[in-house]
């Protein structure tokens, strides 16, 4: 019975995923002036890299990229092929790093075409929903586990990125994986091997250092201090090439005429502005979200002995530091999508009427 039980679960959260992925697909463009397509203005340079991994000239996938864009695009949709070549675009300095995407797009683009840009977030929202489900079984709270993924799957701002061709959805997926992994792998030597396996997919896929340094001091937290250290230092070694090659263009790009003094204080005054921008948009876009949010943070730090509580709000900071390190207003939770497979485990394991008084004693790690 409790098999069938946990495979209907599974079925239901397929059948959610489906739902939200048709209406993503009927039902997009631009709301309140913000785009909610499925084909965004970063996303144009990942499907150019895409055809040329077919192997495609740099010319051929100019003109399909363009073409497609000013076809199916809703911003920033009108645009030379020429500015997509690889020595035109200057963009190729931060994101020549990001390969997995394109890499794992290639066999959907060779049989769908521009189309498939969008198979591997739609399956990284798959694999979300899976993961939520998956820490809700090992929690033996499969129930707030299937209930915390369908609320996922009908957000509108989480619909808005984990479909879209960009890069945000996968590295959220990553994410997702990483969670289920802490929960499922006993042995100390093999979550690491995983977990390093992640770290370095993840920075393949976009930048998301201090996310992995997070999670390196959560490790550290939770009395696994020695992996801890090894996932700090792959951490820099594998975030090196990207960080030492955009060390001016990627703090505070929008600041470049300040100097170093001044950088302390801008960064302060945008991580204010992510905040007050973040939760605003959420407000009115998705409320949603916005309670779940609320509600992961009020129970993390209620019970902040617990692992799950510290992962939670130390990826969050570090999620938030993100956004305001790159400085750019209005992205909607964009930047901070990778918390959620953090936020579903830290409401499923704190979903305890004893957990929600303070004075709990602290979770040891199952991995010490």
């Amino acid at each position: 019975m409790r098999f069938k039980t946990n495979y209907a679960l599974f079925i239901g959260v397929v059948l959610f995923w489906l739902i939200a992925l048709i209406t993503k697909i009927k039902f997009n463009g631009l709301v309140y002036g913000l785009d909610f397509g499925l084909f965004h203005p970063d996303g144009k340079l990942y499907s150019f890299r895409t055809l040329t991994l077919i192997g495609k000239t740099e010319f051929e996938s100019g003109l399909i990229v363009s073409d497609w864009y000013r076809e199916n695009a809703f911003k920033l949709n009108d645009f030379n092929a020429s500015s997509l070549y690889f020595d035109t675009n200057p963009l190729w300095q931060l994101y020549k790093p990001r390969i997995l995407y394109p890499l794992l797009s290639v066999p959907f683009v060779a049989l769908f075409g521009m189309q498939g840009m969008l198979f591997v977030p739609a399956l990284s929202m798959l694999i979300l929903m899976f993961s939520i489900q998956l820490i809700g079984l090992k929690l033996e709270k499969r129930e707030i586990g299937f209930l915390i993924s369908i609320l996922i799957s009908i957000s509108p701002v989480v619909s808005r990125w984990m479909f879209a061709n960009i890069t945000d959805s996968l590295l959220t997926a990553i994410s997702s994986l990483f969670v289920v992994c802490l929960l499922y792998i006993k042995n100390s030597k093999i979550f690491l091997l995983v977990a390093g396996i992640l770290l370095i997919l993840g920075s393949l896929t976009r930048i998301s250092v201090l996310e992995w340094l997070a999670i390196s001091i959560c490790m550290y937290l939770v009395n696994q201090k020695k992996a801890s250290f090894l996932l700090a230092g792959l951490t820099l070694v594998s975030f090196a090439p990207s960080a030492l090659g955009n060390l001016e263009t990627g703090i505070l790009p929008n600041e470049k005429g300040s100097s170093v003094a001044e950088r302390p204080i801008l960064l302060l005054i945008s991580m204010a502005r992510i905040a007050f921008y973040e939760v605003s948009q959420l407000a009115v876009l998705d409320r949603l979200l916005l309670l779940l949010l609320g509600l992961a943070i009020v129970v993390s730090v209620r019970n902040i002995g617990r692992a799950s509580s510290k992962y939670f709000l130390l990826v969050l900071f570090a999620l938030w530091l993100t956004g305001a390190v790159n400085g750019t207003l209005g992205v909607n939770f964009r930047y901070q999508l990778p918390i959620l497979p953090f936020l579903a485990y830290t409401v499923i394991d704190n979903w305890n009427t004893k957990l929600w008084r303070k004075g709990n004693p602290p979770e040891r790690s199952n991995k010490e």
